[in-house]
C-alpha cells in the first residue's frame, strides 16, 4: 500500500543505493565481457527501458485525468535529458554523451535526491518517476565509464551553453502557456534546495552559478586523472 513519499526513508534510500551501485556493477561486467556485445546489450536495454517508461508515464498521466496538452509536454530538464540519454545509448555519439553526462549528474541527480513527488512505492507515479530519473543517471554513468567516452573541458562549455538554450525555450513556454517547466516560473511545492536561494527570479541566477560549479566539479576527477597520467608519462620519458 502506498504510504506517501518521505525524504530519505527506506524507499528513498533504496532508490539511491540502486542508482549508485547499478552502474558500478554494469561497468564491472562490461570490463569482464570485453567483446562489445555485452556493452551493446546494456545500452539497448537501458534505451528500451527509458522509452517504454516514458510511454507508461504518459498513460499514467492520462489515467489520472491529465488532459491538457501543455501539461504533457516533455519540457522539464529531466524530460530533455531522458531523450538525450536514449539517443546517446543508441548512437554513442561522443559529444552528446559528454553533454548528457553533465545534464544528468548535475540536474537529474538532484531530482533524485530531492524529488518533487508525493506518492510512494508501489504507486505508478513513484515507479515511473524513479525509473526515468535513476535510469538517466545509470545510463549516463555507463556511457561515460563503461563505454569510456570521457568528458572534456570543451564539453563543460557546450553543456552550459545548451543549458541556456533550454532555459530560453522552457521560459518562453512558461510565459506563453502558464506552465512551470524547469521550475523557472516558481519553486516546486515539495521542499527543495531552491527554498534557500531567495525569491523569483533571483533563485534562477543562483541555479545558473551552481550549475556551472557542478559542471566544473563533475569534470574535476577526469581532469585530475589526466594530469596525473601526463605527469607520470613525462617522468618516465625524463632521463635520469
Amino acid at each position: 500500500m502506498d504510504s506517501g513519499f518521505r525524504l530519505f526513508d527506506a524507499q528513498h534510500l533504496t532508490v539511491l543505493a540502486i542508482t549508485v551501485f547499478l552502474p558500478i556493477v554494469l561497468v564491472l561486467f562490461t570490463r569482464r565481457f570485453s567483446g562489445g556485445k555485452f556493452e551493446k546489450m546494456v545500452l539497448w536495454t537501458l534505451a528500451g527501458i527509458l522509452f517504454l517508461n516514458r510511454v507508461w508515464a504518459l498513460q499514467v498521466a492520462l489515467d489520472l485525468g491529465v488532459r491538457e496538452w501543455r501539461n504533457l509536454l516533455p519540457l522539464h530538464l529531466c524530460d530533455v535529458a531522458n531523450f538525450m540519454v536514449i539517443i546517446a545509448c543508441l548512437t554513442k555519439h561522443a559529444e552528446l554523451v559528454r553533454v548528457t553526462y553533465f545534464f544528468s549528474l548535475a540536474g537529474t541527480m538532484q531530482a533524485i535526491l530531492t524529488p518533487d513527488i508525493r506518492v510512494g512505492f508501489p504507486e505508478p507515479r513513484f515507479l515511473t518517476f524513479f525509473i526515468s530519473h535513476c535510469g538517466i543517471v545509470v545510463a549516463s554513468l555507463y556511457l561515460t565509464l563503461g563505454c569510456r567516452i570521457l568528458p572534456t573541458w570543451g564539453a563543460v562549455v557546450r553543456a552550459f551553453v545548451w543549458l541556456q538554450v533550454y532555459a530560453i525555450i522552457a521560459g518562453l513556454a512558461n510565459w506563453l502557456l502558464g506552465t512551470n517547466f524547469g521550475y523557472l516560473a516558481r519553486k516546486p511545492e515539495n521542499p527543495s534546495m531552491l527554498d534557500y536561494f531567495g525569491p523569483w527570479p533571483w533563485y534562477i541566477l543562483v541555479i545558473e552559478v551552481i550549475a556551472l560549479l557542478k559542471f566544473i566539479l563533475l569534470m574535476s576527477p577526469f581532469a585530475i586523472a589526466e594530469f596525473l597520467k601526463r605527469r607520470k608519462n613525462a617522468s618516465l620519458l625524463t632521463p635520469n
